[in-house]
């Protein structure tokens, strides 16, 4: 998603729950989300979601496995 639209949705969620914000609050909110999610790679969330494992502490463990192996 991109800059503007988390604005959008920040904006939305402010007077959905009559909460007032000011536009420059808005555009920092939006620009820390949106360096949070660059910072989550594609290849990143390949490998969480790529596991079938039963439970997530064994999941967590293999995808540790393969990071020392790599």
């Amino acid at each position: 998603m991109s800059t503007t639209g988390f604005e959008y949705r920040i904006a939305a969620y402010a007077a959905e729950h009559e909460i007032t914000i000011s536009r420059g609050k808005v555009q920092r909110l939006a620009l820390r989300l949106s360096k949070r999610m660059d910072r989550l790679s594609d290849e990143t969330l390949e490998r969480v979601f790529m596991h079938s494992d039963p439970t997530p502490k064994l999941a967590i463990r293999n995808i540790e496995r393969e990071a020392v192996a790599a």
